[in-house]
């Protein structure tokens, strides 16, 4: 068994869903993750391992045992499966509402701190 699929193994694990659940998020044959766990392959296209690790929420570097994606990264691969529904306006929101919530957290972390500000 290769360490690529039980890394993904792992990640399904994680989220709660099956190897084949996650094949079928990322559009992927779940053959290719057959192939690797009985060692008929032993590595995937990097466009197989993008599609796999967006379906999964990490990098395509986690899933290929390199660091964790920070959470920020991951808002960003978030957004990589919506932006095409989001209009202008629509992104124009997003942004406004993560300066609001950046506020509110740097006043709360702040009025915790004792500093008075915020």
């Amino acid at each position: 068994m290769s360490m690529l699929y039980d890394t993904v193994a792992r990640l399904c694990a994680d989220r709660g869903i099956s190897v084949t659940a996650a094949c079928k998020r990322a559009g992927i044959s779940p053959g290719i993750l057959s192939d690797l766990k009985n060692g008929r392959k032993k590595t995937i296209s990097v466009e197989t391992a993008r599609s796999l690790a967006d379906a999964l929420g990490v990098s395509a570097d986690e899933l290929t045992g390199g660091e964790p994606t920070p959470p920020s990264d991951m808002l960003l691969a978030y957004y990589g499966e919506v932006k095409d529904f989001l209009d202008d306006d629509d992104k124009q929101d997003l942004i406004a509402f993560m300066r609001v919530k950046a506020e509110l957290k740097k006043n709360d972390k702040n009025r915790d701190n004792g500093t008075g500000i915020g």
